[in-house]
C-alpha cells in the first residue's frame, strides 16, 4: 500500500468537521508559501539599479580593501589558425552588447542618506583590446612572456566605479596563432560566465567570419533585473516567515568555535601552492 493511499484513506474517514478544519488548515499553509515558480520580470527604465546581495558583497570587500586584484578572474583562450583580428573585435563588441553586465559599473548613490551602492550600465559595447606582439621572441622567450603578461594582467586591479570591469589583450605569437587574455571581476561574472564567454565568442566568431547573422537569441532578462527580484523576494512575507523560522530554530544553539591550524599574519598576501596527488581507484 503507497503512503498516498493510505493517506487517502485517513482522509475518507474524517467528519465533516474534521475536513473543514483540514482544508482552512492547508489554505492557509498555501497561502504563506511562495508560488512553485516565479517569473523574473524585466525592470523598467532608470538610470541606476540595486545590487545583488552577491555584488553588495563584493562591492565592501572592495570599500575595505581597495586596490587588491584578489577578486580578478583571469581566462586564457588559445587561438590556432588565420585569425581575423576585426571579426574577432566585433564579437568581442557584441558579448559585451549582449551582456549588461559587462558593461556595469558601481557607484556610491550620494542621493541616499546611506550612500548605498548603485550599478550603472554604460551604452558603449566597445571594450578596447590591447595587441601585444610577440612574434620576434623565440619560442622559449614567447612562452616566459605569455606567462608574464597573463599575471601582470591577473594582478592589476579593477576601479568599481569607473570601469570597464573587463580587460581584453591579444598577445600575437605568429600569423596562425594567437593567446587571448580574458580578464573580470568578479562582481560582473563567475566561473560558469568564463565557459558562456568562450562559447559565444566561438560562436559569434564563426558567424560573422562567414557573413551570416548573429546566431545568438536575445536576453529575455539581465543580471541587473535579477538583482531587482532578488531584493523584493528577501522583502516577501515568505522569507520573513522563513527568517522567523530559522532564528527561532538557531536561538539557542552555542556559538561554534573552529580553531585555525596558524597564526593569522599581520599583512596577508593571499599567495598560496598547489600540491597535486592521485586518489586509488578504489575511493
Amino acid at each position: 500500500m503507497t503512503q498516498e493511499h493510505d493517506n487517502a484513506q485517513r482522509i475518507a474517514q474524517l467528519s465533516v468537521a474534521q475536513r473543514a478544519l483540514l482544508d482552512k488548515w492547508l489554505q492557509s499553509k498555501a497561502a504563506q508559501s511562495p508560488p512553485a515558480t516565479t517569473t523574473i520580470p524585466q525592470r523598467s527604465a532608470g538610470e541606476a539599479w540595486p545590487l545583488s546581495f552577491p555584488q553588495q558583497r563584493l562591492w565592501l570587500v572592495d570599500q575595505l580593501d581597495p586596490g587588491t586584484a584578489v577578486y580578478n578572474m583571469p581566462g586564457v583562450v588559445h587561438l590556432r589558425g588565420a585569425l581575423n583580428v576585426a571579426v574577432l573585435e566585433r564579437s568581442l563588441s557584441e558579448i559585451v552588447r549582449r551582456h549588461e553586465s559587462l558593461r556595469t559599473r558601481f557607484v556610491q548613490d550620494v542621493a541616499q542618506d546611506d550612500g548605498a551602492p548603485m550599478q550603472r550600465i554604460d551604452a558603449d559595447a566597445a571594450v578596447p583590446i590591447q595587441r601585444v606582439d610577440l612574434r620576434d621572441l623565440p619560442a622559449q622567450e614567447q612562452a616566459a612572456a605569455v606567462q608574464q603578461h597573463a599575471l601582470d594582467e591577473a594582478r592589476k586591479p579593477f576601479d568599481l566605479a569607473a570601469g570597464p570591469l573587463l580587460r581584453m589583450t591579444l598577445l600575437e605569437l605568429s600569423a596562425d596563432e594567437h593567446v587571448l587574455l580574458l580578464t573580470l571581476h568578479h562582481i560582473i561574472a563567475d566561473g560558469w560566465s568564463i565557459g558562456v564567454f568562450v562559447r559565444e565568442l566561438s560562436q559569434l566568431y564563426s558567424a560573422l567570419l562567414a557573413d551570416q547573422a548573429n546566431p545568438l537569441p536575445e536576453l529575455p532578462i539581465q543580471y541587473a533585473d535579477f538583482a531587482i527580484w532578488q531584493r523584493q523576494q528577501a522583502q516577501s512575507e515568505a522569507t520573513a516567515a522563513h527568517l522567523d523560522y530559522w532564528k527561532q530554530q538557531l536561538a539557542h544553539l552555542p556559538t561554534l568555535l573552529l580553531p585555525t591550524d596558524r597564526p593569522r599574519p599581520a599583512l596577508q598576501t593571499f599567495e598560496g601552492a598547489k600540491h597535486r596527488l592521485r586518489l586509488p581507484a578504489e575511493l
